[in-house]
């Protein structure tokens, strides 16, 4: 089995080594993962250290999330395709995790691990008491369960969980999935302006089980560029054009995905 890592720049370079370093140095053997970058720019700084790593750097000069991770999909070759933002880094065990996950568990379709925090280049205890940050490591901690989770969407019981927990489904560096539940789905994908991270498990959905681990396999870095975080009151313009953008990309997969799965109102 072979792992694809897909991972994604869009106008930033400044963290783009960091994430790639990171998936360099995984514990899994390497032969058993690949990794596909794909980014809007050139950079012969990131580039050399690419090709020093013998990895697929891909140019893609779009704004579209979906049309880019569409890209590296198409590029790719792992039945199981995991995914990583240019300014999040996985730790070292993340790539072991999902390889036996998926090895093991053939019902699983979906797998999505817990968060560790980067702000200012450090990691962040998830108790830290500075008012900048503490407020959306709570937010992100109450949406997220602290222990493994199988979840069977078709289950009609699992909706409150859900609404409860949407953390379960949400940040794409958190996600792999198996290729088989969206090759078929990339032209859908393509359609996607920026809610990746709702389209691949709401289709993942179609196919098998929802896993989550309460692992902290994945940190997530905090900063002002941040999609969806408004540090401060000149993002929120940003933020609201974001939420924009996510309620048209959620038209495209409601109208498409199955009405069977249990948690389509999401």
């Amino acid at each position: 089995m072979l792992i694809s890592v897909i991972i994604s720049a869009y106008n930033r370079k400044e963290f783009l080594k960091n994430a790639i370093r990171s998936v360099y140095s995984q514990l899994l053997d390497k032969r058993l993962y690949e990794v596909v970058i794909v980014k809007n720019f050139e950079d012969k700084d990131i580039d050399d250290y690419i090709a020093k790593l013998g990895y697929k750097n891909i140019v893609c000069d779009t704004p579209s999330y979906g049309e880019q991770i569409s890209v590296g999909i198409e590029e790719s070759k792992g039945e199981i395709l995991a995914f990583l933002e240019d300014d999040d880094e996985f730790k070292q065990e993340k790539l072991s995790k999902i390889y036996n996950v998926f090895s093991t568990q053939k019902e699983v379709s979906y797998f999505h691990d817990t968060r560790e925090y980067i702000y200012n280049d450090k990691i962040v205890d998830i108790n830290t008491k500075d008012p900048k940050i503490n407020w959306i490591i709570r937010f992100l901690e109450e949406i997220t369960p602290h222990e493994d989770v199988l979840i069977n969407p078709f289950d009609k019981r699992m909706e409150n969980f859900l609404i409860k927990y949407y953390g379960t489904v949400a940040t794409v560096s958190l996600m792999a999935v198996r290729r088989s539940c969206i090759e078929d789905k990339l032209a859908l994908l393509k359609q996607i302006n920026i809610g990746v991270e709702d389209f691949i498990p709401a289709f993942a959905a179609e196919y098998g089980k929802l896993f989550h681990t309460a692992d902290r396999l994945t940190r997530y870095r905090i900063h002002n560029k941040n999609t969806s975080i408004a540090l401060n009151e000149k993002d929120t313009l940003r933020t609201l054009f974001y939420y924009m953008r996510f309620i048209n990309d959620g038209k495209i997969i409601i109208n498409n995905i199955s009405p069977k799965i249990g948690f389509e109102v999401l």
